[in-house]
């Protein structure tokens, strides 16, 4: 599945003071292994020089195995932030990520969409969302 994604950041602040933010759009490889209920998302052409890093990888989303088309982060799941200085989140406290397939045809379905968050353990957050279509 190729598409789009928009990725925000939200440093400082503390629930009374507001932050900084930044954002940037970037392009979206969703893989989907079926056969192994995983998904994989990539996040790339993202501009490193003004958000700290050009690429967000998501590894290891685990599809529902019940009657809902949708995926979602478990324990094994793995979130990195790749070129440039990284992001500025300290250490990653939380992680989360989740999704959805729709539509769908005798192939499968024909389109994906999700979003993700990370907080660090300095509370700055990096969250996005997602959206693609099967490729051809």
């Amino acid at each position: 599945y190729t598409g789009v994604a928009r990725v925000e950041g939200i440093l400082g602040g503390n629930g009374s003071t507001p932050g900084s933010g930044f954002g940037d759009d970037g392009s979206l490889v969703l893989t989907a292994d079926f056969s192994n209920n995983l998904v994989d998302a990539v996040i790339s052409g993202l501009d490193a020089a003004s958000i700290g890093f050009s690429t967000v990888r998501i590894n290891d989303l685990a599809i529902s195995t019940g009657a809902n088309a949708t995926f979602e982060s478990t324990g094994s799941s793995t979130f990195t932030f790749e070129g440039g200085a990284g992001p500025a989140l300290g250490a990653i406290q939380t992680e989360s990520a989740s999704g959805a397939f729709f539509g769908g045809d005798p192939g499968g379905p024909v389109e994906a969409g999700g979003a993700f968050a990370v907080v660090g353990t300095n509370g700055n957050t990096i969250y996005g969302i997602f959206a693609a279509d099967e490729r051809q």
